[in-house]
């Protein structure tokens, strides 16, 4: 009987085709079609003030905004609502249109996601974006004294370093999240009606932990006046604070990477 003996260029020559063979099953494009629905929405869309943005999944989810200062922003919001309506095993989300151009190709590649995220859950935002390795060490007499005198915030770069590009979310199911962009904030939380958002101008942090948001308003453009918090302590990107007001309430939460106030796919 023939015999076959393997050598490593053979192995490795096997390993790199099993490889090609797999890229080439995923890797699918799709010839954009839009579904009547789709379609009929794409039509409203159309009527709205700049700047909007109208985004599709190959497996006929949609999303839409309009109203924004920037494309980029109608292009992140639009990408948000259609992602809402995806689960595991469905097409990715992309932007189709934008201000009355089609700016999606004839055929675009797609992507079957994972991992849906969908604000606000702390619990699955820790399992989802993994944690900051972050540790501060805050002094919560100190900040709570200067929130008593109502002096303005001296900013800690290096705290804000720490911080920035990062969410701080609950550490239970539900709970809020807080995103702490450049320059701005945005604070999402659950409710008995859905989720409430609010999106802040600016934001600092103290050397002692005090973190304050300003600038704010609600979604519904309603103004907020400032909300600050302490943060006691964070120990590899687990935090220990308390809400202003509410100094002997102490509460665990999570510093993860990303953005856990929108919606997110792996």
């Amino acid at each position: 009987m023939a015999q076959r003996f393997w050598h490593r260029a053979d192995i490795g020559a096997l390993i790199a085709a099993l490889i090609f063979i797999g890229a080439a099953a995923t890797a699918q494009e799709w010839d954009v079609t839009l579904s009547k629905r789709q379609a009929k929405k794409l039509t409203e869309t159309q009527a709205q003030p700049k700047n909007w943005s109208f985004a599709i999944s190959p497996d006929g989810a949609w999303g839409r905004a309009w109203g924004w200062a920037s494309p980029q922003q109608s292009d992140r919001d639009a990408l948000q609502f259609c992602r809402e309506a995806l689960k595991p095993g469905k097409r990715d989300c992309f932007v189709y249109a934008r201000n009355g151009v089609q700016v999606a190709g004839p055929r675009v590649p797609t992507r079957v996601i994972q991992q849906v995220y969908k604000p606000v859950d702390g619990k699955k935002a820790r399992a989802f974006f993994g944690l900051g390795a972050v540790n501060f060490s805050g002094n919560a007499a100190a900040a709570q004294q200067h929130l008593a005198q109502g002096k303005a915030i001296a900013q800690d770069r290096a705290a804000r370093r720490l911080l920035q590009g990062r969410s701080l979310v609950s550490a239970k199911a539900g709970g809020f999240a807080a995103w702490l962009g450049d320059p701005g904030a945005k604070h999402y939380a659950k409710s008995n009606n859905g989720v409430l958002r609010s999106h802040f101008t600016h934001w600092a942090v103290s050397k002692e932990g005090l973190l304050c948001f300003y600038g704010g308003q609600w979604s519904t453009g309603k103004q907020i006046g400032t909300r600050c918090m302490v943060l006691s302590g964070i120990a590899d990107g687990k935090v220990q604070f308390f809400w202003d007001g509410t100094p002997n309430t102490q509460r665990n939460g999570w510093l993860v990477q990303g953005d856990a106030t929108s919606v997110a796919v792996k």
